[in-house]
């Protein structure tokens, strides 16, 4: 994509989830989250739920997230990636625990500002 593209920080990701309303929708055929931010900027972040193995869990219900560093959970050492959740109206975050890569996740690059 470019030396101008980069893995978003993890308090990029939660900028998202703390200053922006949350949408759940389907969008080109896909369920996913319509993000609109205060100044009226929208992205659409798909839910196709993560890959563990050979087998994907959470599809049209969870987007999980790479940041472009470690979220360190409260129980370990271990890096994790933020994910995001929707049911039943409630938008929720997780830190999904990493191990050598074993878990698919998607990622959203976001372009520099430089």
């Amino acid at each position: 994509m470019g030396k101008e593209w980069r893995m978003p920080t993890v308090d990029e990701i939660e900028e998202l989830i703390d200053n922006c309303s949350w949408k759940y929708m389907r969008y080109s055929n896909k369920y996913g989250f319509l993000v609109t931010g205060k100044n009226g900027n929208r992205i659409f972040i798909p839910a196709v739920g993560q890959k563990i193995g050979n087998t994907i869990r959470g599809n049209d219900n969870y987007a999980y997230l790479w940041a472009g560093e470690c979220q360190s959970d409260a129980y370990s050492k271990n890096c994790g990636a933020l994910s995001i959740s929707f049911y039943g109206g409630y938008l929720s975050r997780h830190t999904s625990a990493v191990y050598d890569g074993y878990y698919g996740h998607n990622i959203r690059p976001v372009r520099s500002k430089d």
